[in-house]
């Protein structure tokens, strides 16, 4: 379920204020009626279509038919606007898990891992560069952590095990997912029967090794790439529970 500012607090209700996240301004003192949500929105369409490096608080703008004012009024600066662009695709990955957890930790792992991989893969490929580097903790971040971690407690695993399970299998969601998304941002000749083709032309003697599997190159699609991966580094993860 996506966690908004609006949606997740105390248990009285009140909404999760978080020291270092911005708070809504409200409508600035312009005509264009916004909100940071539209913004947000705006953003990932941009981003979407055009890819991570077009987008600028001046082609934002025109994206909204609004002034950049607008814009830096609701997020601030480009670096507050990703925070919230990153925010709100986590959103999304909370979105696709269901409310319960699986029968087993090793099954509920793979449902985070695999709605992580629908958004990033499927839906948002040319926004994965923001998610190599730190997290920008607002709430559905925080959210989608949470759940990862609920899914990792009953190894039984010590907090440092856990923490260590829980960094490995993140690196692994966007380490694949990163792997996935150059030929989404349009790079020549990037599938997998181009490749095979290159790597057929070295000569044999020189480079005996990448040739012997060049014939399995493009067979195993990349969704299955990614499940083999992460079932085996839970198998890994395993071998620490005690």
């Amino acid at each position: 379920m996506k966690v908004t500012e609006g949606d997740q607090g105390s248990p009285e209700g009140r909404p999760l204020e978080l020291p270092w996240w911005p708070k809504e301004r409200g409508r600035p003192p312009t005509r264009e009626p916004l909100s940071r949500e539209e913004i947000v929105a705006a953003a990932i369409r941009l981003i979407d279509r055009d890819g991570l490096d077009a987008l600028s608080m001046r082609r934002l703008g025109e994206e909204l038919g609004a002034s950049a004012t607008t814009s830096y009024w609701h997020v601030g600066n480009k670096d507050s606007l990703l925070g919230f662009v990153s925010d709100a695709i986590y959103g999304e990955m909370l979105a696709e898990l269901p409310a319960e957890a699986a029968a087993t930790w090793q099954d509920d792992v793979l449902l985070v891992a695999r709605a992580a991989r629908r958004v990033l893969v499927e839906r948002h490929p040319r926004a994965v560069r923001l998610f190599a580097g730190r997290n920008r903790l607002g709430p559905n971040t925080l959210g989608f952590m949470d759940r990862l971690l609920a899914a990792l407690r009953p190894t039984g695993l010590d907090a440092s095990r856990t923490l260590l399970a829980y960094r490995l299998i993140l690196n692994a969601i966007y380490g694949y997912a990163a792997n996935e998304a150059p030929d989404a941002e349009g790079t020549a000749d990037g599938t997998a029967e181009a490749s095979a083709t290159r790597l057929a032309s070295l000569p044999a003697a020189q480079f005996p090794n990448i040739l012997a599997v060049v014939p399995a190159i493009g067979r195993v699609p990349t969704g299955e790439q990614y499940e083999y991966g992460i079932k085996r580094l839970l198998k890994g993860i395993e071998a620490d529970v005690p």
